[in-house]
């Protein structure tokens, strides 16, 4: 007898790809916690300096929530996503050239609104799922 061999089904790669950006986007979230001392003694900026781009990272975060379904309502999920990592990669990139504290607030603030983007996945297929089996 021929017994069907267990296929590799696309959605274990979908699983992980989520994962992936899921641990990405909240690792760049969680990054400038760690990263002030550093920054303060590396360019000499007081603490004022760099936690006002971290006060400015969670005001954004708050603030995007709301859009980010709209957007992937609008655009659809993939392109937003695609869209907000390539952000979050350009936003992370660019911080290896920063030199002024002002360059922290625009690159953190940028990244938190891809991270908030990206991370709204789980959030808006859990949305499209519960209107679908409503």
């Amino acid at each position: 007898m021929n017994t069907p061999q267990p296929r590799f089904h696309r959605a274990f790669v979908v699983v992980a790809v989520v994962f992936l950006v899921l641990l990405v986007g909240a690792g760049l979230r969680g990054a400038p916690g760690v990263l002030l001392q550093p920054l303060e003694r590396s360019f000499g900026w007081s603490r004022s300096q760099t936690s006002l781009a971290a006060a400015v990272g969670i005001f954004l975060y708050g603030l995007m929530g709301p859009f980010a379904a709209a957007l992937m309502q609008s655009f659809g999920i993939r392109r937003v996503v695609v869209v907000a990592l390539l952000l979050m990669a350009a936003a992370t990139g660019s911080s290896v050239l920063m030199t002024q504290e002002w360059q922290l607030s625009i690159a953190g603030a940028s990244g938190v609104l891809a991270a908030v983007l990206a991370l709204s996945i789980g959030r808006s297929r859990r949305q499209l799922h519960a209107a679908s089996a409503a």
